[in-house]
């Protein structure tokens, strides 16, 4: 999943509810997680952007099938990578 992929199911409102988008703009922020080294840009983009979208998000007052809408704990850093 990735964010074009969510806009473009937004716009072709493929969405039954706004807790189905969530469910994979959280999708998006754990694979950030699981393919980039925690502390690269990419991953502190990832956090950045994640942030700003819960902030987003609750000042939206949009449902939230979960108490909170950060993304979980990120996995172990990847092993065997330079």
């Amino acid at each position: 999943m990735d964010l074009g992929t969510v806009l473009a199911k937004v716009q072709g409102d493929k969405y039954a509810d706004a807790g189905e988008a969530l469910q994979d703009v959280r999708q998006v922020w754990r694979n950030c997680h699981s393919f980039n080294e925690p502390g690269s840009e990419v991953y502190k983009a990832c956090d950045e952007l994640a942030g700003f979208f819960d902030q987003l998000w609750r000042q939206a007052r949009l449902p939230c099938p979960s108490p909170s809408v950060r993304p979980p704990a990120p996995p172990p850093p990847l092993r065997g990578r330079p």
